[in-house]
């Protein structure tokens, strides 16, 4: 348990991770996040001034943690296996770390780590459409990424699961290009 003058909001926001990660979103209240870090709740305040504050520096850590896994997982790739490769690790990365891609997918100010996503993933679509800021279709695969990691985690693809459905997307949007 850090010391509490030790505490910052980073070790906050890695304890917040942890409990999330563990509990689910129901242990992340005031009580437990200050027991967690071995200080009073209402010195969280003094770092985070409410809920959503702490919410953002969360998402914030996982928009880092999901741009910095695309990143290292196309390095070195042709645009086109990129774009799969990204596909699966954004799909791995909301099934495996549900309460932060739910936290990531809130609305958000459009800067930090999230705006940082959101130019990777334009810099995989660009050279496949030979448009280096080509909004519409990196919204597109971003929806369809989304779409599809809702649906496979909510459990809507039933017993018979996807099959091979996100490469049939991406395949038919790159015919289509």
């Amino acid at each position: 348990m850090p010391y509490p003058s030790k505490t910052t909001p980073e070790t906050i926001i890695q304890t917040a991770i942890t409990l999330l990660e563990q509990h689910g979103n129901q242990a992340l209240s005031t009580r437990v996040l200050a027991e967690a870090c071995g200080i009073k709740a209402p010195s969280l305040y003094k770092y985070f001034p409410d809920r959503a504050s702490l919410e953002q520096g969360i998402a914030a850590v996982a928009a880092e943690q999901l741009e910095n896994n695309i990143i290292q997982a196309c390095q070195h790739l042709e645009p086109k296996k990129a774009l799969y490769q990204a596909a699966q690790t954004y799909l791995e990365y909301a099934k495996n770390h549900s309460e932060l891609y739910d936290l990531l997918m809130q609305p958000q100010p459009s800067e930090g780590a999230q705006k940082a996503l959101w130019n990777t993933m334009l810099q995989i679509i660009a050279p496949i459409t030979k448009n280096p800021d080509d909004t519409a279709n990196t919204v597109f695969i971003w929806a369809l990424l989304h779409g599809y990691a809702t649906l496979q985690r909510n459990g809507s693809f039933g017993a018979s699961g996807a099959s091979n459905a996100l490469l049939v997307g991406l395949e038919a949007w790159l015919r289509g290009l």
